[in-house]
């Protein structure tokens, strides 16, 4: 299995998932920054967020312009794959919206990082269609797969991604746990809590970093994503990480 680093060091990135939250208002975004501008804010503070809203429509051309235009050089998105790929087709079926699909990530240039394909907790392990879906993938860009299914987790699975060049999510959360096993030399990790409202604890953040830590040790790329958003957890969580793994 493929999975060891180059030579050198990787490089961690931390964000949270997504950006867009109401509820950031006085937790994070000052007052006088109205929402056009919290991307732009969000971007001083962190190098990388993971598109949210690409799950659930396209957008228009003229929005991920926008994103790419907010942001400084070196920023990268993660983006989320099509809930119409993963959950309703379940990766079946995929051709022309694949292909409208990363025509769209590919409006975001060098500073689209990971794609992110995160599969329904209902859909049952699969080899033949999760091989072609992943065969299919263009070059070119990074793909990941979060699977909420503990069925998922086996060599013959971990094998179709090595194949495919795609990574295995690495998800923290008690009701679905994952494994750490690297696919490829980078890995992406999402950080769920006990859900939206949970808060990583100092310790908790700090054994993450020191699992970080390993990883770039090793040559290996982390981009690793808080999603528990409410109360502003998530990116209090991903400044607190960002500051132990530089």
């Amino acid at each position: 299995m493929s999975g060891s680093g180059g030579a050198g060091a990787g490089r961690a990135l931390v964000g949270t998932s997504g950006w867009n939250y109401g509820h950031w208002r006085h937790c994070f975004y000052p007052p006088e920054v109205k929402q056009p501008g919290w991307l732009e804010y969000y971007s001083r503070f962190l190098a990388t967020v993971e598109i949210n809203a690409t799950f659930y429509r396209l957008p228009e051309p003229e929005h991920v312009r926008r994103w790419h235009d907010a942001v400084p050089e070196g920023f990268i998105f993660a983006v989320k794959g099509s809930r119409y790929l993963t959950h309703m087709k379940r990766l079946g079926d995929h051709g022309e919206p694949l292909d409208r699909f990363m025509d769209m990530a590919a409006l975001l240039g060098d500073k689209c990082g990971p794609v992110l394909w995160q599969l329904p907790p209902q859909m049952k392990r699969d080899d033949d269609r999760l091989a072609a879906f992943a065969g299919a993938l263009p070059g070119g860009f990074r793909h990941a797969f979060e699977f909420r299914d503990p069925v998922w987790y086996c060599q013959e699975v971990y094998d179709i991604l090595d194949n495919a060049g795609c990574a295995l999510c690495i998800p923290d959360h008690p009701e679905r746990p994952g494994e750490q096993v690297l696919t490829v030399p980078w890995t992406y990790i999402r950080l769920h809590h006990s859900g939206k409202e949970g808060l990583y604890s100092a310790e908790d953040i700090k054994r993450w970093a020191a699992t970080i830590a390993d990883f770039v040790s090793d040559g290996i790329d982390v981009y690793a994503y808080f999603n528990n958003d409410q109360k502003g957890y998530g990116i209090r969580n991903a400044l607190e990480l960002r500051e132990l793994v530089g």
